[in-house]
């Protein structure tokens, strides 16, 4: 599984995060939490209690979604996690 991690917060407003698909995946989700991490450290990410924004391809291989007002961390991932 490839993946990209940014880590950060944001502001009261809605988010648009943007992800440049360098990869060449066919599908990009952004997996997003508001508090604690889905980094395990041992086998990589877990999505559990994270929630999930499909994201749209805007050209050039720039991915986007907007996400809730408040988060942690997001994880980029090109496969739909079963939670």
């Amino acid at each position: 599984m490839a993946l990209m991690m940014l880590v950060g917060t944001s502001s009261a407003w809605a988010v648009d995060v943007y992800f440049k698909n360098t990869l060449g995946w066919s599908n990009v989700y952004a997996y997003v939490r508001t508090s604690g991490t889905m980094w395990n450290g041992n086998n990589g990410v877990t999505t559990n209690s994270a929630t999930r924004y499909d994201m749209t391809n805007i050209g050039n291989d720039v991915w986007m979604c907007t996400t809730s007002s408040t988060f942690a961390e997001i994880v980029f991932i090109k496969d739909k996690q079963d939670n």
